[in-house]
C-alpha cells in the first residue's frame, strides 16, 4: 500500500488525502514542488489599491444577488454598507460549505471502462467511442493500474492499429486517493498539464476517474457558488 503523502505545509493537510504516482503496479506518493507557478499570488498594481478594489468586488457581486432575489434597491457602498455585505456573503460560506472541502468521491465517475496492456489499439477506440469517454486506463490481472491512454494517443497511434496499448500507453500514471480534495486536484492537473485523474482506493483499486469536466460540472452546480455565477 502506498504511502499517505505528507504535504509539508504546501496545503493544510486534510483527512489523509494524497496523490499517487503508479509504475508498473508499484506505488509512491506525489509531491507538487514547492516552486510550482500555481503557488504564486499575483501582486496587487500599485496604483490601484488592494483594499478598495476588494470592497468594490463586494459590492458588485451582492448587487447581483439582490437582482436574484428580485429587489430593486441596491446594497448602499458605504463603510457600514461594506462591512454587512462582507458579514452576509460570510454567513452563505458557513451555510454552505467551501468547494475546496469536496473530494474526489464528490465528483468522480464511477463506472470506469479499463483495457489491458495486451489489448490492440483499435480494441481501446472502439471501447472510447463506445462509452463516449476520452481516457483509458489500463489495468493488470490484479486489477492495479498500470497505465493509461487517451483519445489522442489511440489517434496518434492511428486508431485502426493492431499495436498493443503497452507500446504508446503513459506507464507512470498520476493517481489520487478517493479523499483527495478538489482544490488540490485541480491545481496539479493545471500543475502537470494532464486532463484526468484515476482515483484509487486505500487498496489501490481503481474506483473511478476525475476529469477536469467533472470538476467544472461541480463547481457549476455548486450553491456555494450561487452568488458568482
Amino acid at each position: 500500500m502506498a504511502k499517505i503523502l505528507t504535504q509539508g505545509g504546501i496545503w493544510p493537510r486534510i483527512g489523509g488525502m494524497s496523490l499517487i504516482v503508479s509504475f508498473q503496479g508499484q506505488f509512491r506518493p506525489y509531491n507538487l514542488p514547492p516552486s510550482a507557478p500555481l503557488l504564486k499570488t499575483q501582486a496587487a498594481s500599485p496604483t490601484e489599491p488592494t483594499h478598495a478594489r476588494t470592497e468594490e468586488e463586494e459590492f458588485q457581486n451582492a448587487l447581483s444577488e439582490s437582482k436574484e432575489k428580485g429587489s430593486n434597491q441596491p446594497p448602499r457602498q458605504t463603510p457600514k454598507g461594506s462591512a454587512a455585505i462582507t458579514a452576509y456573503k460570510r454567513s452563505r460560506e458557513l451555510q454552505s460549505p467551501p468547494s475546496s472541502l469536496a473530494c474526489a468521491r464528490d465528483v468522480m465517475t464511477c463506472s470506469v471502462h479499463t483495457a489491458k496492456a495486451s489489448d490492440p489499439v483499435e480494441s481501446a477506440w472502439r471501447k472510447m467511442q463506445k462509452n463516449e469517454s476520452r481516457h483509458l486506463p489500463v489495468v493488470n490481472d490484479n486489477g492495479l493500474i498500470t497505465g493509461i491512454v487517451s483519445d489522442r494517443d489511440l489517434l496518434k497511434a492511428g486508431e485502426k492499429s493492431n499495436s498493443p496499448l503497452s507500446k504508446i500507453m503513459v506507464k507512470e500514471v498520476l493517481s489520487a486517493r478517493d479523499t483527495a480534495p478538489l482544490k488540490e486536484m485541480a491545481l496539479v492537473m493545471l500543475h502537470e498539464r494532464i486532463s484526468c485523474l484515476p482515483i484509487l482506493n486505500d487498496l489501490n483499486e481503481l474506483v473511478g476517474i476525475v476529469t477536469k469536466t467533472d470538476i467544472l460540472r461541480y463547481l457549476a452546480q455548486s450553491q456555494h457558488l450561487n452568488g458568482y455565477i
